[in-house]
């Protein structure tokens, strides 16, 4: 029987599939980069970036996670200066594409060195479509940066104890620092990889003398590795050892976790099945059976499987540390044990191209639930932000719950117009702690919650900590205080059964007043935007300036407040407040305010809609309300001298209801002076 050619990689047709690899998992990892809301992990990526070096550092050591990534991003971003306006989700997911572009030739230059050129071939191919590496690359988080990193220490590590070049090692010991400095579970890798290489180092065919000299080389890369990263080590061992965050994580299911894990290996983190695990697990076997280069193949099941073992181990019995997420680390090899499962089969021509098929075709399957399926969608924080800044007012509070979710609107917080016609409220303030509240907020200012009633050591007790312990009596105290000083309350909710188990603060919510708005956001930890109408604000927040303007006998104007000067580009804020009259039930539908701005000419330049949270149509004669409004004045608007107007109709037909004494069905409120 004639033997079958096989491409040489020197031929044109190996080098178009290994080009058209690399360019096709650059499309896929380009294509909808940024098309989605950052969700609560990545604006904490980004709020970092965005600060001052000391802040990163400072703000960094009181969380869980390492400084290296954030300062990466905190250097891109000085680079490109994403904005709301200007690609903020795509660009700051750059340094994570990159990092998830480095993969492909890492796991092609293992798979060619351990397995030959069709394998590595194959592991690119599978690489540029597999769903947990195209998850990764488009999340602005480290874990591709540090999974990259991973593969290069153990394609340093390889180089040097087979090729014995000792530039190899120098390679491992920086990338080995850096990947700690990125990501903790690094740590993991790392003792994979010396697990399986002090092994070979031991069991290598060699004499004593040279085994030794060996095996102090590398301990002597594992020491400077401790010792670049020994600066931040003891910051490490206190955030390791005495977590400062709200234990989110209960017990970990072991079947559950082992099972999610080898279905992630296949097809990442969207797309799993039944029916995908069984795949996983006869590829697994074929991986065991096959017969190329046993020492490499346990090099790859040990870099995957080690970690995981270790990490479930440490959940079950000393703490949680399991999530799918931290095991993609290890499993950006899996490429390779795919590629090398597959070609068992290389006997069989059409079998093995029908296996790289269905793997592919899984791949994409994949990839187009994560890219479509609602479930897999991150929350839509972009939206429900500026949602909240459009709709604040003077006099809300802002109530962030749980309350270390405040980068989300840090980062979403609208600070330039997006277009000719829109406006920017006021800059945020800083957060406070809701238990350190004690006078009226003015200007958006968040109120974050701590963990009701949870242990004193979150945060290590330290103020500037975003986890701090909320007793319940203090949190109720502090809540009723803010609700005295505002007429309503803005509740950002996410992660708040976490931080509220017992729901104490939507409780008190609930007695403190109405609940006028309840919009939930798309996304898979679904974030809720509420409004909290406060009862006595229509009298204590109600201006009375005696003018009295009727309209018939259906509603007086008791009083306006109106500012005489606002900026273009900027929300102009205005309070209106009604006393409904012996006619106020005759629009069945309510009535509405149309406040508007006008020039000299007589032109619109702006105009806002609104009505009362309660409609009209449920007051009683006698009964007090009051309409705040954002007027949004456009940023083209020159400056000059503007009258503010206002207009009172019917909900259910635009009919304007006339003022008395008034020739026009306009009511002219105030001048009002615009700068620029």
């Amino acid at each position: 029987m004639k033997k079958k050619r096989e491409i040489l990689p020197q031929s044109p047709i190996y080098q178009l599939l290994l080009w058209s690899g690399l360019l096709v998992g650059f499309g896929l990892r380009l294509f909808r980069l940024g098309a989605e809301s950052f969700w609560y992990d990545e604006t904490v990526s980004v709020y970092l970036a965005q600060q001052s070096i000391p802040d990163l550092l400072a703000h960094t050591a009181r969380d869980i996670h390492p400084p290296g990534y954030y300062l990466l991003l905190h250097a891109w971003q000085a680079l490109t200066a994403p904005s709301l306006q200007h690609g903020l989700e795509f660009l700051y997911a750059w340094p994570s594409l990159v990092g998830g572009m480095l993969l492909l030739p890492l796991l092609f230059a293992l798979g060619r060195r351990w397995f030959g050129h069709r394998v590595a071939l194959t592991a690119l191919w599978l690489g540029a479509l597999h769903p947990f590496a195209l998850w990764y690359s488009q999340e602005v988080r480290m874990y591709t940066v540090g999974a990259a990193l991973g593969l290069l220490c153990l394609w340093s590590a390889d180089k040097w104890l087979v090729d014995r070049r000792q530039r190899a090692l120098v390679v491992y010991t920086a990338s080995g620092a850096a990947a700690l400095y990125v990501l903790y579970y690094a740590a993991f890798a790392l003792a994979a990889i010396n697990l399986v290489f002090i092994s070979r180092i031991l069991l290598a065919p060699s004499t004593l003398p040279q085994r030794r000299r060996t095996l102090l080389q590398w301990i002597v890369a594992q020491v400077g590795v401790l010792v670049l990263w020994l600066p931040w080590l003891p910051i490490a061992w206190r955030q390791v050892t005495d977590p400062p965050v709200p234990p989110w994580r209960g017990d970990v299911d072991l079947g559950a976790a082992i099972g999610e894990s080898l279905s992630a290996l296949l097809v990442g983190q969207s797309g799993q099945g039944f029916y995908v695990l069984v795949i996983m697990i006869v590829l697994f076997v074929f991986f065991v059976y096959a017969k190329q280069n046993i020492l490499a193949r346990v090099t790859v099941f040990f870099y995957i499987f080690a970690p995981l073992i270790l990490i479930l181990g440490l959940s079950a019995f000393v703490t949680p540390l399991y999530h799918v997420r931290y095991f993609f680390t290890y499993a950006a090899l899996a490429p390779l044990l795919l590629a090398v499962s597959i070609d068992v089969l290389k006997r069989w021509p059409l079998g093995h191209l029908a296996a790289v098929t269905v793997l592919l075709g899984l791949s994409v399957w994949s990839l187009a639930e994560f890219w479509q399926n609602l479930l897999y969608r991150a929350d839509d924080h972009r939206t429900a932000v500026q949602t909240l800044a459009a709709s604040w007012r003077p006099n809300d509070a802002i109530l962030v719950n749980a309350g270390w979710v405040y980068p989300v609107l840090s980062v979403y917080w609208p600070e330039d117009a997006s277009s000719t016609l829109s406006a920017v409220p006021p800059p945020l303030q800083d957060h406070i702690r809701l238990t350190d509240y004690a006078n009226k907020i003015n200007g958006p200012s968040l109120l974050t919650t701590g963990s009701v009633d949870g242990p004193t050591s979150l945060g290590w007790g330290l103020a500037e900590s975003d986890f701090y312990a909320m007793p319940a009596a203090q949190a109720d105290a502090a809540l009723q205080r803010v609700a005295a000083d505002h007429a309503r309350i803005w509740h950002y909710r996410l992660y708040d059964t976490v931080s509220d188990p017992t729901g104490l603060l939507r409780a008190a919510l609930d007695q403190l007043g109405g609940l006028a708005v309840d919009m939930p956001f798309v996304g898979r930890d679904f974030v809720r935007l509420q409004r909290y109408d406060l009862p006595a604000a229509d009298v204590i927040f109600c201006p009375e300036d005696g003018v009295g303007t009727r309209y018939g006998d259906v509603l007086r104007l008791v009083g306006s407040d109106v500012p005489e000067v606002a900026r273009s580009g900027e929300f102009l804020y205005a309070t209106l407040c009604w006393e409904a009259l012996e006619s106020v039930n005759a629009y069945p539908a309510g009535l509405r305010a149309s406040l508007r701005l006008y020039d000299g000419n007589d032109q619109m330049i702006a105009q806002i809609d609104d009505g009362p949270p309660q409609g009209t149509n449920t007051w009683q004669p006698g009964q007090r309300g009051r309409i705040p409004l954002g007027l949004p004045i456009p940023p083209s608007t020159p400056a000059g001298t503007y009258f503010l107007d206002l207009i009172v109709y019917d909900g259910s037909n635009g009919e304007p209801l006339p003022p008395d004494g008034v020739e026009s069905q306009r009511l002219r409120l105030s001048e009002v002076n615009i700068y620029e």
